[in-house]
């Protein structure tokens, strides 16, 4: 199965028209006839026949053409989908803080600043005691912590 069988079938479905198809696509006519034939290959039916120069959709094209445009917009929404998350988490914040902030002070405030920011990671860092003030330090120089709440 090819996708651009689809595509090609959805737009000559439309057009009902093997030139326009041809135009609308940016593909020979010879090259949309093949990819007519090997769908109706594969699906082993017949979409399209040829009446007084003009072709029309069989019954078998009129029921498999919801299908096909269902299919691509799946196929699209997927895309656009996976391409918005990739792009969504473009942000990150790393937070030190200490034990009791974290488990007190931090859920609260995480809850209404996801709500205002959904597309910002948070990293949380929990420091203990005896390296508090040396993490700080380090994280705080090295770029790996914007914020430090203790």
């Amino acid at each position: 199965m090819n996708l651009d069988w689809y595509y090609t079938f959805v737009i000559l479905a439309k057009t009902l028209n093997y030139r326009l198809a041809s135009e609308e696509i940016n593909l020979t006519i010879p090259s949309i006839h093949k990819q007519i034939k090997n769908l109706e290959q594969h699906l082993n039916v017949k979409l399209f026949e040829t009446y007084k120069n003009q072709i029309i959709l069989t019954e078998d094209g009129h029921t498999f053409l919801p299908i096909a445009q269902s299919f691509i917009e799946q196929y699209e929404s997927g895309i656009k989908h996976i391409q918005l998350k990739k792009t969504m988490f473009q942000s990150k914040l790393n937070v030190v803080v200490s034990s009791y902030i974290a488990t007190f002070i931090m859920p609260k405030f995480l809850k209404s600043f996801f709500n205002e920011h959904p597309f910002i990671d948070v990293s949380l860092h929990v420091k203990m005691k005896i390296l508090k003030k040396i993490l700080i330090i380090i994280r705080m120089t090295s770029g790996l912590a914007e914020i430090n709440l203790n």
